[in-house]
């Protein structure tokens, strides 16, 4: 007969490993309180997107802290609103987005993109940099720090250039030239479900306006694969490329014609710009060419919970509980 409550050889019934499931996400999408349901949590906070302006909006930050105590009373949570765009002057930065209050989490707004005033082509700083505006010496916005900076919560923005904006800057990776919008911060290794956040990447930048370059048969590939083809084969068919927004919540810029310069090619379907994605705190897309520049998402805060244990019954050898303190299942 095993010896219960022994730690080497057999071991009883009442010291069994627990099989332990993926761990517990809790969005929240607006501004209130969070309950509670453990005393530790890997807590993500990612901050409003910057507005759009001739560049793409800079994301919010994404800060993740790991193991982050939890009181037994509600967690003050504010998300933060995107940053209003504007293609004349440079757009709003995103807000920022805070978990708690005595040991806050804070997460910067994405900074808002340069615009096609001579004295506002520098994108913003913030979470991520907003893309600089539709000159050649536009700069853009870096990637501020915040209180939890051990981990990166942002990239830079792209430079501007003559004719196009720069990309805003991503949760994943900095915003190129010629609109291309930054990658978003994939969160599904920590245990986020895809239904969150744009099949669970946050913190897109924004795509930048693109005068020069792009033509009709590659719209849809540029769009799907989020990279540019650079010098398309009819320069003067698309005022610019229709780029899609970093993977993350990020707003594609928007595509067409202005009045044709070559009679000779077809016209192309305009597509609007769009906005950042809500509670993914994607940088807003550009609208100089045939539409409107467009806001910054809201962010979001996602709470991460250890999942119930399940307890096991029986007995087990030693090789058998070794692997379930390994694995964290030992209860």
């Amino acid at each position: 007969m095993p010896i219960t409550g022994a730690n080497g050889g057999l071991i009883g019934a009442d010291n069994t490993p627990a099989a332990a499931g993926d761990p517990c996400a809790t969005a929240v999408t607006s501004t209130g309180c969070y309950s509670p349901t453990s005393t530790t949590a890997t807590v993500i906070v990612v901050a409003g997107g910057g507005g759009a302006g001739t560049g793409g909006g800079g994301a919010g930050g994404v800060v993740v802290v790991a193991c982050h105590p939890l009181p037994t009373s509600n967690v003050p949570v504010t998300i933060g609103a995107g940053g209003a765009a504007s293609t004349t002057v440079s757009a709003n930065n995103g807000s920022d987005s805070v978990f708690g209050s005595t040991t806050p989490i804070t997460a910067k707004g994405g900074g808002g993109a340069g615009g096609s005033n001579s004295c506002s082509h520098k994108g913003k700083d913030g979470g991520s940099g907003g893309g600089g505006g539709d000159d050649g010496s536009a700069q853009p916005g870096a990637a501020v720090t915040t209180n939890h900076g051990s981990s990166r919560a942002g990239f830079a923005g792209g430079k501007g250039d003559h004719g196009t904006g720069g990309g805003g800057g991503g949760a994943g990776g900095s915003g190129g030239k010629r609109g291309v919008a930054g990658f978003g911060r994939t969160l599904v290794p920590l245990g986020v479900p895809e239904c969150i956040g744009e099949k669970g990447f946050v913190g897109g930048g924004g795509s930048g306006w693109n005068y020069n370059y792009g033509e009709c048969a590659s719209l849809a590939v540029v769009s799907a694969c989020r990279t540019v083809t650079p010098y398309a084969k009819v320069p003067y068919a698309v005022n610019h490329a229709a780029f899609a927004g970093g993977m993350g919540g990020g707003g594609a810029a928007d595509a067409g014609r202005i009045p044709n310069r070559h009679p000779s090619t077809p016209s192309c379907a305009v597509t609007n710009a769009t906005a950042g994605v809500a509670n993914t705190g994607g940088g807003g897309g550009s609208g100089k060419g045939a539409g409107t520049s467009q806001a910054g998402g809201s962010g979001v805060v996602i709470v991460l919970t250890p999942a119930a244990a399940t307890l096991n019954s029986g007995v087990y050898n030693i090789k058998e509980q070794y692997a379930a303190v390994r694995g964290s299942r030992w209860i």
